[in-house]
Order: structure tokens, then C-alpha cells, then sequence
């Protein structure tokens, strides 16, 4: 594996936007733990769901690119969903989704959770420590390091989920760059090198 696994980063929020918006609970749909596993919901997600800002950050109303959530999901701009379409990224999903205001009122209808679906089987287990959940049979509920094998990642998945340990994205570095050239807001890159961040 080497130094190959280095080509793929990870994708998170970046908190370093002055009042940027900080998510609440989703609206209009339970199914998260589904939506974080790479289930397709492109056929069956219902219409008007939301999340509202979130009461802890009553200052934060800036509405970036990829906007700050607890639930591990891209929470993205149409911007950003151009983009991504522009490049012919194979399994991703756009489900609509509504922001609301501190006040009740809608800040925008234009956002959407990017949802790649169908994980990739790549992690290698045994050289990232993982340890087996002791609540959801087969997951995995944390590794001491993250360490991917990339010969089971097909070179075309440019972003994708971990088969069986869902709580991260992980996006190739060339993707992650072309995202920097356009100057989207509210994105941070991980290392695979560095995660779990202390």
C-alpha cells in the first residue's frame, strides 16, 4: 500500500468561516442511519424535509457551500451539486432538502444532501486496528488509524463511503483540489494519515 493511500483525503466541515451556519436536527426524515450507509434514497425521499439552524449557534446564519452538521452528511450548495455533476461523479445522489432560519423562516430551498451510495470494501482492518461494534452487527465502531487498500477502490470512485464503517467520506485528492480551484466555502480536508484527529 505504501504511500498510495496518502492520494485520498477526507471530507469534512471546516469551522473556520466567521458565523458560519450550524445545523440542527434533519426534518421530514428518520432514516439517517440508512442515508449514512449508502443506501439509495433517490425513489423514495420524501418531499419538504429540512434541517433548521441549530439553537446552540444563534450568531451563525452564513450559509456556506458544505454546511456544518453532527450526522457525517455533505449538506451541499446547488453550487456545489453543479460542480460535482460537471464531472460525471458516478454514485452520488442529490436529495433536496430546505434550510430554515433561527426564526422559522426559510433561508434557502437550494441545498442537498450528496449521497454516495454503494460503499467501497476497502478498508483494511487489520492494519487500522478496527474494532467490531458491539451494537450494530458487522459495523465497525472505531479504528486506531485509518488505513485503505487501494487496490480494492475502483479508480473511477472519486468520492465514496467505507463499506461498513460509514462515518466518513472519502474523496480522491485530485477531486479535493479541483473543489479548492473553485473557492467553495465550509470544507476542510483530512489526511487519511490523520484521522482519527485528536
Amino acid at each position: 500500500m505504501g504511500d498510495e493511500r496518502l492520494d485520498y483525503v477526507i471530507w469534512k466541515a471546516s469551522t473556520k468561516i466567521a458565523n458560519a451556519c450550524v445545523l440542527g436536527d434533519m426534518r421530514g426524515f428518520d432514516a439517517i442511519y440508512h442515508l449514512m450507509s449508502g443506501v439509495s434514497f433517490i425513489e423514495s425521499f420524501p418531499p419538504g424535509v429540512e434541517f433548521g439552524m441549530s439553537p446552540d449557534y444563534p450568531d451563525n446564519i452564513v450559509l456556506t457551500d458544505n454546511l456544518i452538521n453532527s450526522e457525517s452528511l455533505i449538506v451541499g450548495s446547488a453550487r456545489l451539486r453543479r460542480f460535482l455533476e460537471s464531472r460525471d461523479t458516478s454514485f452520488l445522489e442529490y436529495l433536496p432538502v430546505s434550510i430554515r432560519n433561527h426564526k422559522g423562516r426559510v433561508a434557502s430551498k437550494d441545498y442537498f444532501v450528496v449521497n454516495p451510495i454503494v460503499p467501497v470494501d476497502c478498508l483494511d482492518e487489520d492494519a487500522s486496528e478496527a474494532e467490531a461494534s458491539s451494537i450494530i452487527p458487522g459495523e465497525i465502531e472505531m479504528v486506531q488509524r485509518l488505513v485503505l487498500d487501494p487496490q480494492r477502490v475502483d479508480p473511477a470512485r472519486e468520492i465514496f463511503r467505507i463499506a461498513r464503517f460509514p462515518e466518513i467520506t472519502v474523496v480522491q485528492r485530485k477531486l479535493a483540489e479541483a473543489i479548492d480551484k473553485e473557492n467553495f466555502t465550509g470544507i476542510r480536508w483530512l489526511d487519511i494519515s490523520e484521522y482519527p484527529e485528536i
